[in-house]
């Protein structure tokens, strides 16, 4: 027999105080609600400069504020970070919430991050093509 369907909420994490981030995990933990944060490290916005909390670390605090709800990324972008980096962190994350992360990995598509974080990214062929993507489903 199969599981019921989960429900989550994408927990603030963007142009807000980390009590805020804080108290919004607790509430959804306590209601049995999955937490999830962004994966990226620039808020997808009109203003990208706003103060943003690193997803990693964030997920570190939340997993030590709550103790029910299933803790996940949507989703990580695995060029962003040194693979050996990237999993030591995922291991930790694990273990600081006693096992109820989830983790989804990407390629990445912003190209802005991959500008900022100096890692190189997508050719600009795929990045018109993500772009265009949506576009054409509209």
């Amino acid at each position: 027999m199969s599981e019921p369907p989960r429900v989550g909420q994408l927990m603030p994490q963007y142009d807000c105080p980390i009590g805020a981030a804080l108290e919004a995990a607790q509430a959804a933990d306590e209601a049995g609600i999955d937490i999830w944060l962004a994966g990226q490290l620039f808020p997808i916005s009109s203003s990208p400069e706003k103060p943003a909390f690193e997803p990693l670390a964030l997920m570190g605090a939340i997993a030590q504020a709550t103790g029910r709800s299933r803790l996940g990324f949507m989703a990580l972008a695995a060029p962003y970070l040194p693979a050996v980096y990237l999993a030591k962190a995922l291991i930790t994350l694990d273990h600081l919430s006693d096992g109820r992360l989830e983790v989804g990995l990407g390629a990445g598509w912003r190209k802005e991050e991959f500008v900022a974080l100096l890692v190189r990214g997508p050719s600009d062929v795929r990045y018109r093509s993500l772009v265009a993507a949506p576009a054409a489903l509209i």
